[in-house]
């Protein structure tokens, strides 16, 4: 990837979410705090919604290029490594995560990081088994709303710390979560690698391409999303 693909990245943040919270103002967390008890793809979201919030949700959907096939031997894969995967989770991709600087800034400036870590880890392990489950992106499944709750937290972060952190880059920017993306699929395969367990390269694209599915629905720019596993394990060596 290009480098100055990645610098352009590190300055800009999610336009569509970011011009939804700042119409909300002060209310995006009302919003946010509403959208808790959503868990299902095909529940109906609860009539207070703003109309602003609501058809902005209806934008944040799977990709037409996602396979649905691919995605669920993705899904299988880390269902049946349930254990390796979380641990990989647990013991791999968030301290990478955390350890980067930039992430563990925003972290910093929210004050997640000292006094309400155990909240933000428990929340950031439920996001990615909600996108694990087996039928997650399905109508029954959990991973959609997971994905726009997140997203729409991401933008509010970004408007809580303007003028916190530097303007030349918003927290949370496209650089931040492609990295963080990059940590739930690239590190982990490797992370369960170590551990002992054969990873095949069809089951590594496989379960990458669940996950660049969701980048997508989380606002990444289509092309910063590596096509595959393996150009993605380029990418993670760039950020690292």
């Amino acid at each position: 990837m290009n480098p100055d693909l990645l610098d352009a990245a590190r300055r800009r943040g999610d336009p569509p979410a970011d011009g939804l919270i700042g119409e909300l103002g002060d209310g995006a967390w009302a919003v946010a705090a509403m959208l808790r008890g959503v868990r299902r793809n095909d529940q109906a979201l609860p009539p207070s919604l703003p109309e602003r919030a609501r058809t902005f949700l209806e934008t944040v959907r799977p990709p037409d290029w996602l396979d649905r096939t691919r995605v669920l031997r993705g899904q299988r894969w880390a269902h049946e490594h349930l254990l390796p995967v979380t641990t990989a989770l647990f013991c791999a991709s968030l301290p990478s995560a955390y350890a980067a600087a930039r992430g563990a800034r925003v972290l910093a400036a929210t004050g997640r990081l000292q006094g309400d870590i155990d909240r933000r880890v428990n929340e950031t392990a439920r996001f990615v088994l909600d996108v694990l489950e087996p039928g997650a992106l399905d109508p029954e499944g959990h991973g959609i709303r997971a994905v726009q709750r997140t997203r729409l937290v991401h933008a509010a972060v970004r408007r809580s710390l303007a003028g916190v952190v530097p303007a030349e880059e918003p927290p949370i920017n496209q650089e931040d979560l492609l990295g963080s993306l990059l940590t739930f699929s690239v590190v982990v395969v490797g992370a369960v690698r170590r551990l002992g367990f054969a990873v095949d390269a069809r089951t590594a694209d496989d379960y990458f391409h669940l996950w660049r599915g969701v980048g997508a629905m989380l606002g990444i720019a289509e092309e910063l999303l590596p096509m595959d596993f393996a150009g993605a394990a380029e990418v993670t060596r760039l950020l690292a």
